[in-house]
């Protein structure tokens, strides 16, 4: 300062915080420069910290929001790879059971054939145990097959290639024909049958879907309905749509596995239903079938009381505007 002639010198820390960043340093020629400007000094030196601190502050944002956007490109990248994979798996799963069930399909019709030529007699007479024995073989041929076209048709439905064949008919007149188909089982079970229809409701849907629906809620009330009732309701809605409700006195179901029911190959509560045969995968296809038709399929239940499965539907489907189920990628509509 002396060789300079500087006669006035002042230094001011820059704090950002509890830390000092730095000096601010000024030097004058004349005497006691400084003193009258000290607060304002002050104010400055604060200022100029201030300015430091959101210098330092945006750099470290941009670092940081540059390692951020690596790190969601690199993600986005490996969740883009990850679901190239499952649509690869999920595609050649489908093939696969369609392949399969096609496979299975073809000897097993022969085998029920056949049977059911020895069982009507055609190439000689059969004894009582013979009758009783092939009967079973035909019996058990016809639930696997009926287990084969439940896979085959999840497989298509998934893969996009189930459309509604739509034609009129009568809906009440559909539900006395299951329910008939189950008369034999309910006699045997010891159980009643209560039907609350009305004269007729005309539909113009999938019949043959629809039939597939209501074949499994009945097929379902009976087989966990060990004594009681099980009745079968049909009646409009207000905007254009029909509930058919099937209850039943059965074993019933615990909210958690409630959860679960929709799901493929679940029976819920296994460790109640141990002596109920089956895949799980008869109500996983009707709320599949009923989503393709535009509808969907709600339960209530208790358990040690019944449950109640509602299929609710519209009364008429458009074809070039069918729903598909929400889960299977294909955007919605066809």
């Amino acid at each position: 300062c002396k060789r300079a002639n500087l006669r006035s010198f002042a230094a001011l820390p820059l704090r950002i915080g509890e830390e000092v960043a730095g000096v601010l340093g000024l030097a004058s020629y004349g005497e006691r420069d400084f003193e009258e400007q000290a607060a304002f000094l002050e104010t400055l030196t604060g200022q100029i910290a201030v300015g430091l601190n959101n210098a330092v502050l945006h750099e470290q944002i941009e670092k940081h929001t540059a390692e951020l956007e690596q790190r969601v490109a690199e993600r986005t990248a490996e969740l883009v790879r990850a679901l190239a994979k499952a649509e690869d798996a999920e595609r050649l799963k489908s093939i696969f059971l369609a392949s399969m069930s096609h496979e299975l399909r073809t000897p097993l019709n022969s085998i029920i054939g056949f049977t059911g030529i020895l069982l009507m007699g055609l190439t000689g007479e059969l004894n009582p145990e013979q009758k009783k024995q092939l009967q079973m073989v035909k019996t058990n041929g016809q639930h696997l097959l009926s287990m084969i076209n439940d896979i085959l048709d999840i497989s298509k439905i998934e893969a996009g290639k189930v459309f509604p064949e739509v034609e009129a008919f009568d809906l009440i007149a559909l539900v006395k024909e299951v329910t008939g188909s189950f008369e034999p089982q309910i006699r045997e079970k010891r159980l009643t049958l209560h039907s609350r229809l009305s004269a007729r409701i005309k539909m113009r849907s999938d019949r043959r879907r629809i039939k597939q629906i209501l074949m499994n809620l009945m097929s379902n009330a009976v087989k966990y309905t060990e004594e009681g009732r099980i009745d079968i309701a049909v009646r409009k809605l207000q905007d254009d749509r029909l509930e058919v409700k099937v209850s039943d006195t059965g074993i019933g179901m615990s909210k958690e596995n409630m959860k679960r029911l929709f799901q493929p190959f679940q029976q819920v509560g296994m460790e109640l239903t141990k002596s109920f045969e089956g895949t799980g995968l008869g109500l996983y296809l009707s709320q599949k079938l009923a989503n393709l038709l535009g509808g969907e399929i709600v339960v209530e239940s208790q358990p040690g009381k019944g449950s109640v499965f509602t299929a609710i539907l519209p009364l008429a489907v458009d074809e070039n505007s069918a729903v598909f189920p929400a889960d299977n990628g294909l955007g919605g509509r066809r």
